[in-house]
């Protein structure tokens, strides 16, 4: 019971990691940006938004597999455990 949620918080360090990595330099690039927009309504500097936005986006498909790959690594196991205790009732 423990082991599966080791495993799982891994699956979540493992993806989540590089996703908090991503989010705050994709928020550092991008708010220069957003502020110039507000301010003169225009964007210059339009490969930074680019740039920022493709990071925010590489994270959030990160955390996404991360959450996936967790939910079907509980299923597996839990499939695993149903047809050891089903087993295990037509052995005695």
């Amino acid at each position: 019971m423990v082991w599966s949620y080791i495993t799982c918080s891994l699956l979540l360090l493992l993806f989540g990691s590089p996703a908090c990595i991503f989010v705050p330099v994709s928020l550092l690039t991008g708010l220069p940006v957003i502020v110039e927009y507000f301010d003169g309504g225009l964007v210059e500097r339009l490969p930074i938004a680019i740039v920022a936005a493709s990071l925010m986006i590489i994270a959030s498909v990160f955390i996404i597999t991360g959450l996936i790959l967790g939910g079907i690594a509980h299923a597996s196991r839990e499939q695993k455990r149903l047809a050891y205790l089903r087993a295990c009732r037509y052995c005695n």
